[in-house]
């Protein structure tokens, strides 16, 4: 718009003086604009020239809408209040339950069935005074030993309140039974009985014993008859 006023103060401005009479100042002037008659004095055409530039520099200078609407923006942040943050409020503590002292019991009626139906393993010889009783250590006893290819006796000794039971036996190979029975039943004294031998081509092996669940290894090695009889005196009852 400044642009446009400038354009036609220029443009009237030297018809302006082509036609001013200089006997005259304030003589009227009568200009053709446009097919329009206008009637001009000298310090109207100054007026004029002055809004023009006026306008023209004012436009220039005056600062752009995006400035404008930055420093609002800017003032409004600025003036936009902080809020502080709070943290948030930590877990409530919980109390630990007392430890209570562990129950106190002389014997779990499941230790007493275990008890009852872990035997005391006995390994006789023919003509022995006293059997091998090897350790236990856990479900494995330690190794019993018998000299060449001669039969042994294997006595279970069960708790007598487990008469009646059945006992599961079982031979790694090179282990001989003799009759070949793999269930005995276990007799009112608690005892059962199985005769075993190992064969020549082994020098080693191992019987399992199962009753309700409960196993009992016991290992047989061949050796001779001096470390057998040995065993049975530090071994026997």
């Amino acid at each position: 718009m400044g642009w446009i006023l400038f354009a036609r103060c220029f443009y009237l401005f030297p018809i302006c003086l082509s036609r001013l009479d200089c006997g005259g100042a304030n003589k009227p002037v009568h200009v053709n604009i446009r097919r329009r008659q206008t009637r001009l004095k000298p310090r109207d055409l100054s007026l004029l020239l002055a809004i023009g530039f006026t306008v023209v520099f004012g436009v220039r200078n005056a600062p752009s809408a995006s400035q404008r609407n930055g420093a609002g923006t800017g003032a409004s942040s600025a003036a936009a209040p902080v809020f502080a943050i709070t943290k948030p409020n930590p877990a409530p503590q919980v109390a630990r339950p007392p430890v209570l002292p562990p129950a106190l019991f002389s014997q779990s009626p499941d230790q007493l069935q275990i008890a009852r139906l872990t035997p005391t393993v006995e390994i006789w010889r023919a003509g022995a005074r006293s059997p091998q009783v090897p350790r236990r250590r856990t479900r494995l006893t330690e190794t019993a030993y018998v000299t060449g290819d001669l039969p042994v006796m294997i006595r279970l000794q069960f708790d007598p309140a487990s008469a009646g039971k059945v006992v599961t036996v079982s031979a790694s190979t090179g282990v001989i039974l003799e009759p070949a029975e793999t269930a005995l039943r276990i007799r009112p004294t608690g005892e059962c009985v199985v005769t075993v031998r190992l064969d020549d081509a082994f020098s080693k092996g191992h019987l399992t014993f199962s009753c309700q669940g409960l196993q009992t290894s016991l290992p047989l090695q061949r050796t001779s008859a001096g470390v057998v009889a040995s065993h049975e005196i530090q071994q026997g009852r």
